[in-house]
């Protein structure tokens, strides 16, 4: 097997431990929540925010980083929401306030939303059609990996390193991924030339913002109507 042959494995390699991480983050969090609890002294309706600062910041950023990435550079954006992933995480490790946690959850979700929307494009364009089904199936096992796995691993290191470390381990595995991807990851040319729709980027957020926010209130607030005003609040 030639060396461009195998690359394209470590491509593969490369963004599907990037987006286990990203998955992971979504559901490794949930068994981390009573020690959290217990560290910043908040109420659970105030703790689910940190599951859901994530998944709305990471919803919202889904669109505009992938606009993003064909107009720069697939790999650079890429790698930079992973540095940005890696950053957040360091932050949530380092908290000393469900306020700070938060906010860096936020900001972990941006590279989250970069690293799962780009992966699909970046394995698409680095294999041939006759073994794009497999890699693109080996893709999904490693989401579907991270989802299902999120309590067991989140369990394990919470038991064994404290919920500190359900974070703290995204930096070491994180890093290796941003070396791999320097060295493998071959950056395609350009394909957006025109002019970026700024207000329907900023609409399409909007959107989706309003829509993420209502499910993620009323799901922690069964008793609101969708009528209801509170809902926002």
């Amino acid at each position: 097997m030639n060396s461009s042959k195998q690359s394209k494995w470590y491509v593969l390699g490369t963004v599907s431990l990037a987006v286990f991480m990203a998955m992971l983050d979504i559901t490794i969090v949930n068994v981390a929540l009573p020690d959290i609890q217990k560290s910043f002294t908040v109420s659970f309706t105030s703790l689910q925010w940190v599951l859901n600062a994530y998944t709305l910041v990471y919803a919202v950023m889904l669109l505009p980083v992938s606009k993003l990435g064909d107009r720069l550079g697939r790999k650079w954006v890429f790698l930079g929401g992973l540095a940005l992933f890696i950053i957040g995480s360091l932050a949530d490790g380092l908290a000393t306030s469900d306020t700070w946690l938060n906010l860096a959850r936020g900001f972990q979700g941006i590279g989250g939303a970069a690293m799962m929307s780009l992966s699909l494009s970046i394995v698409t364009a680095s294999f041939p059609a006759k073994q794009r089904g497999l890699a693109l199936g080996i893709w999904s096992s490693a989401v579907g990996l991270a989802v299902s796995g999120g309590p067991l691993i989140g369990g394990i290191l919470v038991d064994t390193w404290g919920w500190r470390s359900i974070f703290w381990i995204n930096v070491p595995i994180g890093l290796f991924a941003i070396i791999m991807g320097l060295i493998f990851i071959t950056d395609r040319a350009r394909q957006e030339t025109a002019a970026l729709d700024w207000l329907g980027l900023l609409l399409s957020a909007l959107m989706i913002f309003g829509t993420v926010l209502g499910l993620i209130q009323k799901g922690m607030h069964p008793s609101y109507a969708w009528t209801n005003s509170h809902l926002l609040i």
